[in-house]
């Protein structure tokens, strides 16, 4: 599933929407049914112990994550800690942040408040 972190001062929101897709060769879309510690921890913010499509199909779904916490662990990892999430980062040799199940997260900045 495509999934967005959003922090703002002191709080945090997440948005996670349609699944990932990928196709076999006669062309027929499957679901990616990602069985990581990273996608656990997402799906059990939403209430779900493991991965259903139906739940993520039709729409975008938004939690607010709460007060959010980011302790820097060197300048190559870092943890987000929230009462419903918690995710550690390291930088990859390529410059990417991953988690340690090997899921790459685009890190940017925006300026853009939460609602």
């Amino acid at each position: 599933m495509l999934v967005n972190i959003a922090l703002g001062k002191n709080s945090g929101q997440i948005d996670a929407s349609s699944p990932v897709f990928k196709t076999d060769a006669s062309g027929t879309y499957k679901y990616i049914k990602p069985n990581t510690a990273a996608a656990k921890a997402i799906y059990k913010v939403y209430g779900h112990n493991s991965y259903d499509p139906k739940d993520y199909n039709n729409k975008i779904n938004s939690e607010k994550l709460g007060r959010v916490r980011v302790t820097m662990e060197g300048k190559n990892s870092w943890t987000l800690h929230s009462k419903k999430l918690t995710l550690k980062f390291h930088k990859t040799s390529d410059g990417h942040w991953a988690t340690s199940d090997g899921t790459i997260w685009f890190v940017s900045k925006r300026d853009r408040k939460l609602k």
